[in-house]
């Protein structure tokens, strides 16, 4: 049908060039300067023909290189969907997935304003499974909520599966959002108040406000155990494993009741590191019998409780595994954290930029070994080159057989689950929602009011 009118509108075309006009006489010899116009004329007709064909197809094209996308098969499965439907659902959307699919839902990367346009083609045509965000993205409430829009309907119009949205939101003095939510005390403080209570009202108000702004991953809380010279002691609970149990737990259920997914972190402990694994390599010098006595018993306790996601670190442990940090040793990820402790949820890999990853091997190849270790998702927080090279590398391991098929589909059904789980696709954020929760008077008084017990508890100590 398109071919007949698009036959009649050329000869349309062809006759208002060179045909007889309306009175049904020959036209006579045109001047260049006409005959000039005339092809103007016809020529935009033409344009404008191709154009309106266009919009007529275009859409049918789409659908049909989506009505199969990861983002199409999720829908209709809702909560209370049966787990048999659940799973035939999954297995539909992993047949359905490419490997360059496949590699970019291991992926979670962060970004600049001047690397916008990159992340942006890594959601539309690579469908990473996540973006992190910090201080340098954010501006105010308003443009957090527009970036985060943005971001989670790019992923869906280009047939993603929904993005993770992720931030570090521990409270101080890791505060990626500063002034643009409720400040609480961070958890030092928390941790001398040592209120499971006030706790969990901290994390809770902080968790309603980051899914009024679009986020639904918080990467907390920090379950190391840290004593004074730790390099993680202001964003530790304290240095006893029971406090840290109990707070720790408090925060989680807070994560989850306003509406995000808790990420504890950094696994197996780095509380008794010195250095900081930002800066190069970082050894922790324990065994697992010290480790199981202090360290790990946090995370042990939120296992037993079903957290969600756990981060691996990229620390050093030389009694476990003497030559790969954690995040990349399968005796580390995959015989102590997945089997010994009978871990079934999200493993994240930490940032591959941090000189402590660096200093071992190049981007790719920590990309691949941590996927092979056990990771889940792999952070690459900075460089939009070296998270190319992540991404390549693990196209290239899947493809090659490298990654094991089986393992890697473990991985995606845990992925999806979750994200299924979570209704992550429906979690938009809503400007005019977003005004009532952001920094609302109930969130202001629950600060002042956990401040207010906090002061009293210090001027009692002294």
């Amino acid at each position: 049908m398109r071919n007949g009118r698009s036959g009649r509108l050329s000869s349309k075309i062809s006759r208002l060039i060179t045909s007889k006009g309306s009175s049904g006489t020959r036209m006579k010899q045109a001047s260049p300067k006409q005959r000039s116009l005339w092809t103007k004329i016809g020529i935009t007709l033409l344009v404008m023909f191709l154009i309106a064909a266009a919009l007529q197809i275009g859409p049918h094209i789409i659908s049909s290189r989506t009505d199969r996308s990861p983002a199409r098969l999720l829908e209709g499965i809702e909560p209370d969907s049966s787990s048999t439907e659940k799973q035939t659902r999954i297995k539909t959307i992993l047949q359905a997935m490419t490997p360059e699919e496949k590699a970019g839902q291991l992926l979670m990367f962060g970004f600049s304003e001047e690397d916008e346009h990159f992340i942006s083609q890594m959601i539309s045509r690579r469908q990473i499974g996540g973006v992190i965000i910090f201080e340098r993205n954010v501006r105010d409430a308003g443009q957090v909520i527009r970036m985060n829009q943005a971001l989670q309907r790019r992923a869906y119009l280009y047939g993603s599966l929904p993005l993770f949205i992720a931030v570090d939101q521990e409270g101080e003095p890791v505060d990626r959002l500063g002034s643009t939510i409720t400040c609480f005390p961070g958890p030092r403080d928390l941790g001398r108040l040592n209120s499971p209570y006030y706790t969990w009202i901290a994390a809770r108000d902080t968790a309603r406000e980051l899914k009024a702004l679009g986020f639904n991953v918080n990467l907390a809380p920090v379950l190391d155990i840290a004593g004074e010279d730790s390099i993680v002691y202001e964003r530790s609970y304290g240095d006893a494993a029971w406090q840290v149990c109990s707070l720790g737990q408090a925060a989680v259920n807070g994560y989850r009741q306003g509406g995000v997914i808790p990420c504890a972190k950094h696994f197996p402990g780095i509380g008794f590191a010195v250095d900081d694994p930002h800066e190069g390599t970082v050894e922790i010098e324990k065994n697992l019998n010290e480790l199981e006595e202090s360290d790990l018993r946090p995370f042990r306790h939120l296992i037993a409780a079903g957290v969600e996601m756990i981060l691996v670190s990229n620390a050093l442990y030389p009694s476990l595994d003497p030559e790969a940090p954690a995040c990349f040793s399968p005796i580390i990820v995959k015989d102590l954290l997945r089997e010994n402790m009978a871990y079934d949820g999200l493993i994240l890999c930490d940032d591959l930029e941090m000189g402590a990853a660096l200093s071992h091997n190049s981007t790719g190849r920590l990309a691949v070994d941590a996927v092979k270790a056990g990771a889940d998702i792999v952070l690459v927080c900075h460089s939009p080159e070296k998270q190319a090279e992540a991404y390549n590398a693990l196209v290239e391991a899947i493809k090659s057989g490298e990654i094991n098929e089986q393992q890697l589909n473990e991985t995606l059904n845990r992925i999806i689950t979750i994200k299924m789980k979570w209704q992550l696709g429906s979690q938009q954020a809503v400007p005019e929602k977003a005004a009532a929760v952001i920094k609302n008077q109930r969130h202001q008084e629950d600060a002042r009011q956990i401040m207010t017990e906090l002061n009293r508890k210090k001027d009692s100590d002294n």
